[in-house]
């Protein structure tokens, strides 16, 4: 709704975002304002904890690390569950690009602070805190999530997607499916369609019982909102496998519009992935010559054999761009493309 009219929802940051969603400048150009999301609204945080942060964080300035951040709460302000979801909602990513590496060091970081407060045996709020005069843990290197697992980490935390949306890795494979857009339903139906065929990310699915007779409402989503798609005994009997959360749906539905509510009657359902990977035939791989190619290799062999061509384009100060084929032929998908892309 806030897309809709033009004012941006700006992700939740520890040194920017209060306990309560709040007006914020946005880093556009013609300094226009935003929605701060709410540190409080990430799920399994706690509104008195939320305000303890921010009132700390007023009290003695901005949060310079997540081991600093800890250190001033303590561990009996701030527990495992909390800096969990934190850091899988991105409220930490100004301190620490990677989420992951911080989702893997949260017990690395309890146990420091629990041990730094035993050692200064006072309590760390508003105080000098308990990690004072100990140096911080290095945490461990290793790459980010892969983009798709970063936003699905996100969604959980946050209850729906904020920094991007999972199919917009499949702009190109969406549009040759002659997908519609959930924000194109009403249009579409207006103009006559009865037919549409959507494409979205399963968020939640409601399973119903008449008479011995199952179906299912099943809520979706796309880069431009949610829909729900009713499924009847039919269709939820030949598409139930594929009704989970978090997967990625390819629908034939009947569409027609009730006042301004649309509604969605499947027919058919595939998986969009299966079938985007059957449109991929090669991928075209641009790095500098002294690109480490030890991430993409992992990627790649994960993949497996399979119809698709790798193509290297390497930038050399020599020779300019080269290009260069790949025997090998792996299996290819919009996610694979997205978490390439994402490599440094």
């Amino acid at each position: 709704e806030l897309e809709r009219i033009g004012i941006s929802l700006l992700p939740p940051d520890i040194n920017a975002s209060d306990a309560n969603f709040t007006v914020a400048r946005t880093t556009e150009a013609n300094g226009s304002h935003g929605i701060r999301y709410a540190l409080a609204a990430i799920k399994n945080v706690g509104d008195v904890a939320m305000r303890t942060v921010v009132a700390e964080r007023d009290a003695n300035g901005p949060y310079t690390s997540i081991f600093d951040f800890a250190g001033r709460l303590g561990a009996g302000v701030i527990n495992k569950r909390q800096l969990e979801n934190l850091v899988r909602a991105g409220a930490f990513d100004a301190l620490e690009p990677s989420r992951r590496k911080l989702f893997e060091s949260v017990d690395l970081l309890m146990r420091h602070v629990e041990s730094a407060e035993r050692n200064n045996g006072q309590d760390s709020l508003f105080g000098a805190g308990p990690n004072m005069g100990m140096p911080e843990p290095i945490l461990p290197e290793g790459a980010d999530w892969p983009p798709l697992e970063r936003l699905n980490h996100e969604q959980e935390a946050i209850g729906f997607y904020l920094s991007a949306h999972p199919l917009e890795a499949y702009t190109s494979a969406l549009a040759a499916l002659n997908t519609t857009a959930c924000s194109k339903f009403l249009e579409r139906a207006k103009e006559g369609a009865t037919s549409v065929r959507v494409a979205g990310v399963v968020l939640n699915v409601q399973e119903r019982d008449s008479n011995g007779r199952r179906f299912a409402f099943v809520r979706l989503s796309d880069p431009s909102g949610s829909f729900e798609v009713a499924y009847f005994q039919a269709a939820y009997s030949a598409a139930r496998e594929l009704l989970e959360p978090g997967r990625f749906l390819l629908v034939q539905a009947n569409i027609r519009a009730d006042g301004q509510i649309i509604k969605l009657t499947a027919q058919s359902t595939d998986d969009l992935e299966v079938r985007a990977t059957g449109r991929m035939k090669g991928l075209e791989i641009h790095f500098s010559e002294n690109t480490s190619l030890a991430p993409l290799r992992s990627i790649l062999d994960r993949q497996g054999i399979g119809p698709g061509q790798i193509l290297f384009v390497i930038k050399t100060p020599q020779r300019g761009h080269v290009e260069v084929g790949l025997k090998e032929r792996y299996t290819l998908s919009p996610a694979v493309r997205a978490e390439i892309d994402a490599l440094p």
